[in-house]
This record gives structure tokens, C-alpha cells and sequence, in this order.
């Protein structure tokens, strides 16, 4: 969702990709929406020049998601491009996704992962870096991917990191 990224507009996308995502979503009937971008969207304050979603841009989309979504719509962000995985969301129920629940999972180490960047340290670097508020499992610095199950009869929907072997880290 970053193809057009314009920094002077202070916005990760465009005007032209805004719209198309707001026509996308106050049409959608779905039961499950996925929404992904190559970079996390809950955490716009962590890393001093990390790339994020701004917090204007969190604001926009959640009010949108809890305005026209239906009410029973699961919603869920896909992220990476941090070399890590995680699982963060609102335990609170942000305002303005009008009380729905909402997940991001953050998968990002098939080939490489921060610990092996930063020699081991990333474990450090990270320690404390995801806001409790938004934390809903551990970080993982090892290589991994996110494996998402969807039962297309009942909508159940099992998200995970796994690992080299099918390890499981975080289900």
C-alpha cells in the first residue's frame, strides 16, 4: 500500500489509493477483512526514522473499518518489512472501530531476521519497544512466517508464526 507514499502529504498512500480503499470497504459484505501493508500499522511511535503508519493514517482507516464495516466483520492487518514477527492489537477496542476487535500480525523473517542484522542484539533492541497496551504475544526473532487458516464453512480463522520444521511461536 505504499506505492504511492508522498511524504510532504504526511500519509503512507495516496489520495488516489485512499479513495479506492474507502470505495473497497463501504462496500464490502465480507465476514473477514484483511488488509495488508509492508509495513506495521499499529506501531507508528516505536523506532526514531522506522518506517510506519503514520497516526493520521491508523485514525482514518479505523474510523472507516468501524463506521462501515458490518458489525460482525472480523478485521485483520497484515504487516512485515521488521524482521520479526508478533501479534498486536487493541484490547481496549479503539473508539473508533466502534467496539471490533482487531488483530495485527506481523510476519517478517523467511530469509533473514534482526537478530541475525544486528549479531544477536535484537533481542535487546526490541525488549520493551511494542507499547504493553497493543502486545498480545512475544516477539520473535527467529526465522519465521505467518500462516493464516481460514474454514471457509464456519469463518473460524487460526492465525500463526511458525518457524523452520513447522516450529509453531505464536498461535
Amino acid at each position: 500500500m505504499r506505492y504511492e507514499n508522498d511524504p510532504k502529504l504526511d500519509s503512507i498512500i495516496s489520495e488516489t489509493q485512499w479513495s479506492w480503499l474507502e470505495d473497497e470497504i463501504k462496500v464490502s459484505e465480507d465476514d473477514l477483512v484483511l488488509i495488508g501493508s509492508g509495513v506495521q500499522f499499529m506501531l507508528n511511535n516505536r523506532l526514531v526514522n522506522a518506517e510506519h503508519w503514520p497516526a493520521s493514517d491508523v485514525a482514518r482507516l479505523t474510523q472507516l473499518a468501524g463506521s462501515h464495516l458490518k458489525p460482525e466483520s472480523k478485521l485483520l492487518f497484515l504487516s512485515g518489512d521488521v524482521h520479526h514477527a508478533q501479534f498486536t492489537g487493541s484490547p481496549c477496542h479503539l473508539e473508533s472501530m466502534a467496539g471490533r476487535p482487531f488483530l495485527e500480525v506481523t510476519a517478517s523473517g523467511m530469509t533473514h531476521t534482526c537478530d541475525k542484522n544486528l549479531f544477536g542484539l535484537c533481542r535487546l533492541a526490541l525488549r520493551g519497544n511494542t507499547p504493553p497496551k497493543f502486545q498480545q504475544s512475544p516477539t520473535v526473532v527467529d526465522f519465521n512466517y505467518g500462516l493464516i487458516t481460514i474454514d471457509l464453512k464456519s469463518m473460524q480463522t487460526d492465525v500463526a508464526i511458525k518457524g523452520r520444521g513447522d516450529k509453531i511461536f505464536i498461535k
